[in-house]
């Protein structure tokens, strides 16, 4: 049977949503491509149709759902005009908001927290009690140095 666009389309969404919350759940490491094509209702073929391994389907968790599911809870800091620190608790709350109501904003966190900093070969040779500890890797402002110096490298999460 022939598959039309919208049907491609759906599976590989099924398939980003059924890894956000594996990946949230069992951790990237022991979740598995079977369990997550189970759980999307696919097979593992499908799996591997749309993704070439585990990281690319990981990639396309972190790249595809961030915007859609917490760009709205990030919006509460992008009011012009609005004094930082109302900004600030607005986004408090959408994030606690979010991070109670909303089960994929909660697997986003957790996924994006746990793998923080890591790829591929380097997120399984951590040791599972130092991943999600450092920062995605975009440079943050930090100390000034000294005139002739760069700055120390900084990172900071969210990505």
């Amino acid at each position: 049977m022939r598959r039309t666009a919208e049907d491609t389309a759906a599976t590989r969404a099924a398939l980003v949503d059924a890894a956000l919350l594996a990946f949230a759940h069992d951790g990237v490491d022991r979740a598995t491509l079977a369990g997550i094509a189970e759980a999307a209702g696919v097979t593992r073929g499908a799996v591997y149709h749309h993704f070439a391994d585990k990281d690319a389907l990981l990639g396309a968790v972190l790249g595809e759902t961030w915007d859609v599911v917490a760009g709205p809870v990030w919006a509460a800091l992008d009011t012009p005009g609005v004094p930082l620190a109302t900004r600030l608790e607005a986004f408090a709350l959408a994030w606690l908001t979010a991070l109670h109501s909303d089960r994929r904003f909660a697997a986003l966190m957790a996924v994006s927290m746990r793998t923080a900093g890591t790829s591929g070969r380097s997120r399984r040779r951590r040791p599972a009690s130092t991943r999600g500890a450092t920062g995605c890797g975009r440079r943050c402002p930090g100390p000034s140095s000294p005139p002739g110096r760069a700055p120390p490298p900084r990172t900071c999460w969210p990505g």
